[in-house]
C-alpha cells in the first residue's frame, strides 16, 4: 500500500463507505477481497492507525435515571437533572393512567355497570358526566 498523503486520509475519512460497492470499497483501502491483508501489511496498518476499534463513549452523569452517571454523584446540576427524568416519567405514567381509567369508566358504563361520579372525582382528569 501507497503511502497516503494528509488529504487522502482526509477525503477517506468524509467519503461515504455505506453507499460505494463492496467492490469499490475494497480498491479504497487497497485490500483483496478473497485474501485480505498479509499479516505484514495488517501490522503496518495497526502501527500506522492503532487498533480497529470504536472509542469509549464518554461516560457522564447525565443520564435520565442513572444509566452511565453514578447515583452517589449529589452535585446540584445532576440531582436535578435525574430528578427532571423522574418528573417526565411520572407524568408520562399519570397521563397513560388516566387515558386507561377513562376508557375503562366508559366501558363499564355501557355494559350497564353503575359508577358513582363521587368516586370519580378522586381520579384526577377522568371526565364527570353532568
Amino acid at each position: 500500500m501507497s503511502e497516503e498523503s494528509p488529504t487522502q486520509e482526509r477525503d477517506n475519512q468524509h467519503r461515504r463507505w455505506h453507499a460505494l460497492h463492496a467492490e469499490d470499497a475494497v480498491a479504497a483501502v487497497e485490500s483483496d477481497d478473497d485474501g485480505g491483508l498479509s499479516a505484514e501489511e495488517a501490522h503496518r496498518r495497526l502501527e500506522r492507525f492503532g487498533p480497529n476499534a470504536l472509542a469509549e463513549p464518554k461516560r457522564q452523569g447525565q443520564s435520565l435515571l442513572v444509566v452511565g452517571g453514578d447515583p452517589r454523584d449529589r452535585t446540584y446540576e445532576n440531582q436535578r437533572h435525574r430528578a427532571s427524568g423522574l418528573n417526565l416519567v411520572v407524568a408520562a405514567i399519570v397521563a397513560w393512567n388516566t387515558v386507561y381509567l377513562e376508557h375503562a369508566v366508559q366501558g363499564l358504563r355501557k355494559r350497564g355497570q353503575v359508577i358513582p361520579d363521587e368516586l370519580l372525582q378522586h381520579l384526577g382528569s377522568v371526565p364527570r358526566r353532568a
